[in-house]
């Protein structure tokens, strides 16, 4: 009853979010120009609303034609001062942490989040979560999981602004957190655990003790695929843990053809990626869960929230952020980003984000292709990255990191080598083959591959991915030819051999 109670008011806190959301489906270039002028009257004051003069903006014309598009490159001296104290340099209202995540050329980045980001978010996740409770009321009555993860990291802070958020609750804004006390089916304090078999049992306990689950949330389907291997695994550890009646019921369920709509009776729906490099793992996921509804996530950047589900589709986040959109059929250097309601079906679109928490003409460069239209808002899913990126797991490896990495461990080890290529694979297993020919002796050699993991793994969400088990540590595969054998591949595949160029770095699975 208390669950049924909380969730209740939870969900009429929501209430209004969700009617906004609705209400202006049919004209969100209006919603979009407020939220523009909002965030630039509010942070005018700011040093980068100073240099830009953001009090003489009147229009999206007149921002587009004074702001130049921006990368986290471009942003990183401003983000630099913010770590150092100088706390108005892109907004003023204060930062409240960073989020460290992968960027582009360097191992990580660092994200500034605000108060006013946070509420943006919240007028996405409002109305989804509404409509997801409106149209499956049982879930009222019923507990959730939404992923967190154990606590890898040292702890970090910058001028007192600490670093990284603890779980996804933080995104449903106050009543959601004192709620997540209540119906969460793990308690948010699991997120502090830094043994990684420790977080692995009490994950997998707390899940087990959970029978009225109905909802699980997770970003990549790898993370539950693998906690379900996981129960497998620990079950004889876990189950003294239990009491008699809910022991028995899983044991029994575990030695059948399909446990889990035995262990969780209530579940009714997984959220999960569907898109890009997560759609084989979402329909393998689907596959061993069939008796289960599956809902597909929307895209969702550190930088900001693109879409979410709504009515059977993923919508455009249009009451969060202020988007534009670069086409992809045209020169992206020369052209003027469209605005959301300019969107083609089936157009291909890179994007470009506007924030409250002071990243501004952000070129965010996920790929989305417009699906069609809810009213006058874009439907869009997730087609990928712009940039030469590899991301089976939320681990976003990108080229010059990755041959970033091979260099300093060539400096390290002094590995002579004729060819080293590292490229991505699902089978058996999702991992990264370093396809090496060397002449060198084996103990370099493994030198060589370990120091490469080890370069790897400072981009934490590569070394995240790693600790959950969603991939495989980096294996060698030794070669002969293999600059040969890579060009017979790129010839195989129609390019001009004159247009082959060394690399060490491939996006898709290779066979040399």
């Amino acid at each position: 009853m208390m669950t049924y109670a909380l969730q209740k008011i939870y969900m009429a806190s929501l209430k209004k979010k969700y009617q906004f959301f609705c209400k202006n489906l049919s004209s969100p270039q209006n919603t979009q120009e407020q939220i523009l002028k909002q965030t630039l009257a509010n942070n005018q004051g700011s040093q980068f609303g100073c240099k830009y003069q953001f009090k003489n903006i009147a229009d999206v014309k007149a921002y587009q034609k004074t702001v130049p598009l921006r990368s986290y490159d471009n942003f990183k001296t401003h983000i630099e001062k913010l770590k150092s104290g100088q706390l108005d340099e892109l907004t003023q209202e204060k930062v409240v942490l960073f989020e460290k995540t992968s960027g582009s050329t360097d191992s990580a980045k660092y994200i500034p989040m605000t108060q006013s980001f946070f509420k943006d978010i919240q007028m996405a996740t409002a109305p989804w979560l509404y409509q997801l409770y409106k149209k499956n009321p049982s879930l009222l009555s019923s507990r959730s999981y939404w992923s967190i993860s154990p606590n890898f990291s040292t702890v970090e802070s910058y001028a007192g602004i600490p670093v990284g958020l603890q779980d996804d609750s933080n995104y449903l804004g106050f009543a959601g957190k004192v709620l997540s006390r209540f119906v969460f089916a793990t308690p948010t304090t699991i997120s502090q655990i830094e043994s990684f078999k420790e977080w692995e049992r009490q994950t997998c306990y707390h899940l087990l003790k959970a029978k009225n689950l109905g909802f699980v949330s997770v970003w990549s389907p790898t993370f539950l695929d693998n906690l379900l291997n996981k129960i497998h695994e620990l079950w004889s550890d876990l189950a003294p843990l239990l009491k008699k009646q809910r022991r028995k019921e899983i044991e029994r369920a575990l030695s059948s053809k399909n446990p889990w709509p035995i262990i969780w009776p209530k579940l009714k729906i997984i959220s999960c990626w569907a898109d890009g490099e997560s759609t084989d793992y979402y329909q393998q996921l689907k596959r061993r869960l069939p008796d289960f509804q599956f809902e597909q996530k929307g895209l969702a950047a550190t930088e900001g929230i693109v879409s979410f589900p709504f009515n059977s589709n993923k919508i455009l986040a249009y009451t969060s952020h202020f988007f534009e959109f670069l086409d992809l059929n045209k020169n992206i250097e020369t052209q003027t980003p469209l605005l959301a309601h300019e969107l083609k079906k089936g157009g291909d679109y890179s994007l470009v984000l506007t924030t409250s928490a002071g990243l501004y003409r952000y070129h965010l460069k996920d790929v989305i292709t417009c699906d069609g239209f809810l009213h006058n808002t874009p439907l869009i899913s997730y087609k990928g990255k712009l940039d030469k990126v590899s991301d089976m797991a939320g681990e976003k490896l990108n080229s010059q990191f990755v041959s970033d990495c091979l260099r300093k461990a060539h400096e390290e080890t002094q590995l002579k080598y004729k060819f080293a290529l590292i490229a991505p694979t699902k089978e058996p297993q999702p991992e990264y083959h370093l396809y090496l020919e060397s002449d060198d002796n084996e103990t370099t050699k493994q030198e060589f591959r370990n120091a490469t993991e080890n370069y790897l793994k400072q981009n934490p969400h590569y070394d995240l991915c790693l600790k959950l088990g969603q991939l495989n540590t980096l294996k060698v595969i030794h070669v002969t030819e293999g600059f040969q054998k890579y060009q017979q591949l790129k010839l195989q595949q129609g390019i001009k051999l004159g247009d082959i160029k060394p690399t060490s770095f491939e996006t898709q699975a290779l066979r040399l």
